[in-house]
């Protein structure tokens, strides 16, 4: 990705921070389909789906469309970005404009920062695994349970 600053024009990072600070999520979790691996995770939900598209072109990701569970609610999607590349490049490029998600942001900068979880080989082959210390897991997991803290509705 190019630099922030030659990419991505002052007014469409404040724009972006304010969509995400109203109507996304800067969140940092165990993942769901492995044991004791942490991912961060930016999104955003939207009716305009032309919204999101513009998101999209500018920091990549997904679009999905969320499951609609009354009538009266009018179809809704997803846009979201997982990698760490991505991440790091959108949130240098709104930091400067957030209010609300300011913390969950820099949170997630520090979480990124941190060295990949050390896993050690136990077992004898072939049913070797690998398996993480429990420091690890802890150092990890501090990111997960603050990032549920600070998103939490109504703080």
């Amino acid at each position: 990705m190019p630099a922030v600053s030659e990419a991505i024009k002052t007014e469409d990072a404040a724009y972006i921070a304010g969509i995400v600070d109203g109507e996304g999520y800067i969140r940092i979790s165990r993942a769901s389909n492995r044991r004791n691996t942490y991912v961060g995770r930016i999104g955003i939900t939207n009716c305009d789906l032309q919204l999101l598209t513009w998101v999209l072109s500018m920091f990549g990701g997904n679009i999905h469309s969320k499951k609609c569970y009354s009538s009266r609610h009018s179809k809704s999607y997803e846009w979201a970005i997982h990698r760490k590349c991505d991440i790091r490049f959108l949130i240098e490029a709104i930091l400067p404009y957030l209010r609300i998600k300011r913390r969950q942001a820099e949170l997630m900068l520090d979480f990124l920062g941190e060295p990949k979880m050390q896993r050690l080989k136990v077992g004898n082959p072939p049913g070797r695994v690998l398996v993480a210390p429990s420091r690890e897991i802890e150092r990890f997991e501090k990111y997960a349970i603050q990032s549920s803290l600070l998103n939490k509705r109504g703080t």
